[in-house]
């Protein structure tokens, strides 16, 4: 199998945007139920401050993709091995960022909900993309990967 199928066999519904867009939706959902137990009085600087820093986060991490001239599709094999700006923190930043953005609106929303779909999210994406990510890149780029891998956490 050729490195670049091999990440090719990731289904379009393991992406991560679709799993955090399902999780959000269903958190939202959720929160505003009549029934739902609303949490502390909505905090608009937390929450405004948590969402700004994961956006900022994000863009940092697209533009550190853009700079070693790989993809951030998780479809897709990368073209080099990051180990530089926020991949010096976290081998995944994207998917870490992903998570504290969703924090940040259940924040936001004071919604109890959104601790368990960050949490459902950390989980699933680790299963259906991280782990099998890490499988590719092991394959692909061998002693140098697990040299990373030991000396950045998966997520922080």
């Amino acid at each position: 199998m050729s490195r670049s199928s091999k990440m090719n066999a990731v289904s379009w519904m393991r992406l991560p945007p679709f799993i955090w867009g399902a999780l959000l939706m269903i958190g939202a959902g959720v929160r505003f139920l009549p029934a739902a137990p609303g949490g502390p009085p909505l905090n608009l600087f937390s929450g405004g401050a948590v969402i700004a820093a994961a956006g900022l986060w994000l863009c940092y991490c697209l533009f550190s993709f853009r700079m070693h001239h790989t993809s951030p599709d998780p479809r897709m094999t990368p073209q080099n091995l990051i180990t530089d700006g926020p991949f010096r923190l976290s081998r995944n930043p994207i998917y870490l960022g992903m998570a504290l953005l969703m924090a940040g609106i259940g924040i936001l929303l004071a919604g109890w909900i959104f601790v368990v779909t960050t949490l459902l999210f950390v989980l699933l994406v680790t299963l259906t993309n991280i782990l099998p990510e890490e499988r590719v890149l092991e394959a692909c780029y061998g002693d140098a990967y697990l040299r990373y891998k030991k000396r950045v956490r998966r997520w922080l």
